[in-house]
């Protein structure tokens, strides 16, 4: 049916709906987004129209899931360097909706604990993978350092782990 209004309509669950009404095209399909709450979960929405003045409404009940978001190290854990340098290769953090597809454009905090810092932003953006990157500066300490990546009112974390050691010196010949 062209041209109909439908009527849409969150029945249960924790979401929102970008429109409560839409008109089909001249397929008879119409759609709506569904916006998932920061709660895990399944959600019910139903869809209504009626076809013609004389005919009773026609619905369709929807459930839909939403899970919980990650974040991942894919790149750059482990490193190690002498203090007071950078590390030689970026660590690299992606975040991923429950379905497995990439957030993009999502905001991404990054933190430093141990002897290290930031030399890249401390608040970093989603490219069109999903990924940010934190790029480190050791210290003049030896130790541990941890890089956290957190993302979506800390509902997704992931942290890198990296080592920063005093170089040894050793007398090769003579005195």
């Amino acid at each position: 049916i062209a041209n109909a209004t439908v009527q849409w309509q969150v029945l249960s669950g924790n979401a929102s709906l970008n429109s409560s009404s839409s008109t089909t095209d001249g397929s008879g399909r119409a759609q709506t987004t569904v916006h998932f709450g920061l709660t895990p979960g399944s959600s019910d929405v139903r869809a209504t129209v009626q076809p013609n003045a004389n005919s009773l409404p026609l619905s369709v009940d929807f459930q839909l899931s939403a899970a919980n978001p990650t974040m991942s190290v894919v790149a750059g854990d482990g490193q190690s360097g002498p203090v007071g340098t950078a590390i030689d290769r970026p660590i690299e953090f992606q975040l991923r909706g429950g379905d497995g597809a990439a957030f993009v454009g999502q905001s991404v905090q990054l933190a430093v604990s141990g002897p290290g810092s930031l030399t890249s932003a401390a608040i970093a953006t989603t490219d069109a993978a999903g990924k940010v990157a934190a790029m480190v500066q050791f210290a003049d300490a030896a130790g541990l350092v941890r890089v956290d990546a957190t993302a979506l009112d800390g509902r997704a974390m992931a942290s890198a782990t990296l080592n920063a050691y005093v170089p040894a010196l050793s007398v090769l010949s003579g005195d």
